[in-house]
């Protein structure tokens, strides 16, 4: 049996952690919980981003 490497189970673990974020997003009201829900977009963008730019350098 192949183990798939930490870095394979991270990336996963993240794809499926973006699609639960997104998912439950997509269920707020928008006009009801409008500054939550753009509070919640923005730092969900935020760590995508860092997460691209990030390259263990500091």
């Amino acid at each position: 049996m192949n183990t798939p490497s930490p870095v394979v189970t991270l990336f996963q673990f993240k794809a499926w952690s973006n699609a639960e974020l997104l998912a439950t997003l997509a269920t707020l009201d928008a006009e009801r919980h409008a500054t939550e829900r753009h509070t919640a977009i923005r730092f969900f963008c935020r760590s995508w981003f860092d997460g691209l730019t990030t390259n263990g350098g500091g």
